[in-house]
């Protein structure tokens, strides 16, 4: 019969210096092995979640990732909006023009594409739509130009490619818009713009989509971040634009789509026109 003897009963010992490191270094190198693996864990977990995000499974609803990117330049200012007032030349209030060089009242897909000037660029080609929103106008009322226009195209897998001619207007009286689809935030001392477009839409008999509408936004709707509402099937990449503005958010400024009386900014929209040489977004 054996006694097990505990190490703090026992009589201390001298340990050689080089004994004594050796030790040491055994004593390190089990936490430093388990850590390493743990951060090697947590690295692939996050790889694969950012590759799963990467595909498109969320659609991109301020959150999301995936898709593509372009970098514009404001184009041209008119009062026409060949959506709301095809062929009817200063029918709207002011607009700011981006993309396609050529918008104005009398714009078609044909017109559209056509013309091969764009004031956006990216690393995808044949980006020929049209964007627009209201003017922002300063305290003297002046037109205020962005610093910055950054238009996204976001959701990959699932979705079908935006067809060209496809005419969107957003606003909150889109079928399942929410607030935070229209926002402006102060930044970094000015102001920015964050819009979403609808990402569904109504299809026809033949289960095509439906480009348009006589109020302009009955055909579209917003998912709810994963599903198309069944009146609305038709599931296409959804399209956000920021704004950048060197403005103070607290200063005196107003939309020219904002009648009086009406709290700064609460008319805010935009439109757009689908338009593309090559494979449009979707594909």
């Amino acid at each position: 019969m054996s006694t097990r003897i505990s190490r703090s009963a026992q009589a201390p010992t001298a340990t050689p210096p080089m004994a004594e490191r050796r030790s040491r270094a055994r004593r390190i190198a089990l936490p430093l092995a388990v850590l390493t693996a743990l951060l090697v864990s947590v690295l692939a977990m996050t790889t694969a979640a950012s590759a799963q995000t990467r595909d498109g499974d969320d659609d991109g609803r301020r959150n999301g990732r995936g898709g593509f990117r372009f970098d514009c330049e404001v184009s041209h200012f008119n009062q026409d909006d060949p959506i709301v007032f095809p062929d009817e030349v200063g029918a709207a209030h002011d607009h700011m023009f981006w993309g396609n060089t050529s918008t104005d009242a009398f714009s078609t897909i044909d017109s559209l594409l056509a013309n091969e000037e764009s004031t956006c660029s990216g690393r995808r080609d044949g980006n020929q739509a049209a964007y627009w929103t209201p003017v922002l106008y300063d305290a003297n009322g002046d037109a205020v130009e962005p610093t910055d226009i950054d238009v996204r195209y976001r959701g990959r897998r699932g979705v079908n490619p935006i067809p060209n001619g496809l005419e969107m207007l957003t606003t909150m009286d889109v079928l399942g818009a929410e607030a935070n689809d229209f926002e402006i935030n102060e930044d970094d001392g000015g102001m920015e713009f964050e819009i979403s477009y609808p990402n569904c839409l109504a299809v026809d008999a033949a289960g095509n989509p439906v480009l348009s509408s006589d109020d302009n936004i009955s055909h579209t709707a917003f998912s709810d971040g994963r599903d198309c509402p069944d009146s609305h099937p038709y599931r296409i990449p959804r399209l956000q634009i920021d704004l950048e503005f060197d403005l103070d958010i607290d200063s005196d400024w107003r939309l020219s789509s904002d009648m009086d009386g009406m709290a700064q900014g609460a008319s805010l929209h935009a439109d757009y026109m689908a338009a593309w040489t090559d494979d449009p977004p979707g594909t």
